[in-house]
């Protein structure tokens, strides 16, 4: 299987929309890992906008370790061919 691996910061989260939207065109499970801080600055993952409430999308809370984050969380998936990473504020 390949994923779209790709971090964002809280205060970021309401921006991501036309990334996320123009990702799940590519037909790809998407992992949008964010940064623990998540929790304190929002609330839940339960409280996500509902853009990123998607059967495509998986949601993980994770320690920022800067930009490699995009990638490092992912290679510990199972059952990953291919890890394609991708920035928070580009349309593919």
């Amino acid at each position: 299987m390949d994923i779209i691996s790709l971090t964002t910061i809280p205060k970021r989260i309401d921006h991501i929309r036309p990334c996320i939207e123009s990702l799940l065109r590519q037909n790809m499970i998407i992992y949008l890992w964010i940064s623990n801080e998540y929790q304190r600055a929002k609330g839940s993952i339960n409280d996500l906008p509902g853009f990123l409430k998607h059967d495509n999308i998986r949601v993980r809370r994770v320690n920022d370790e800067g930009s490699i984050t995009k990638l490092y969380p992912a290679l510990d998936l199972w059952d990953v061919d291919r890890i394609l990473t991708a920035d928070d504020d580009i349309v593919y």
